[in-house]
Formats: C-alpha cells, sequence, structure tokens
C-alpha cells in the first residue's frame, strides 16, 4: 500500500514493534538493553522487510550506536 496510509501504516508498525522491543527486553540489565533493544527491534522488522526495509543490519546498527553516543555526549553537557 502507498500513500499517506501506508505511511501511517508503516509508522505504527514500527512504533509498535518498538514496544515490543521496549517491553522484552525490561528484564535485562540496564548496560545491556540499549544493544538488545536495537537488535531486537530490526529482527522484528525484518519479518515486515517488504513494508518496512530502510537499510541493512549492520548499517542501522552502526547508525544507531553513533546516535545514541551523540545523544549521552549532549546529556552530559546539559
Amino acid at each position: 500500500m502507498g500513500g499517506l496510509r501506508g505511511a501511517i501504516e508503516s509508522e505504527v508498525l514500527r512504533y509498535y514493534l518498538a514496544i515490543l522491543a521496549y517491553m522484552d527486553t525490561l528484564k535485562i540489565p540496564i548496560e545491556q538493553r540499549f544493544e538488545k533493544r536495537m537488535n531486537q527491534w530490526y529482527d522484528l522488522t525484518a519479518r515486515y522487510r517488504r513494508q518496512l526495509f530502510d537499510m541493512e543490519k549492520e548499517e542501522y546498527l552502526t547508525h544507531k550506536r553513533q546516535n545514541q553516543e551523540s545523544q549521552l555526549i549532549l546529556r552530559f553537557f546539559y
């Protein structure tokens, strides 16, 4: 499905899968959660590759790690 409806469906599915990954990793030690959540979210989206594919897993993980590092640096300064 394309257009606005397709875009909305894709975003809703991404958020739903993010919530699943978040909830499933609450029992994991806090220092391991970020990495586990990223991997789990990507693996969940792989089930819907046709609708949700953006980038390969290693590219996605690298991007997210860099983003997390930037957020931690900003948090330190503010």
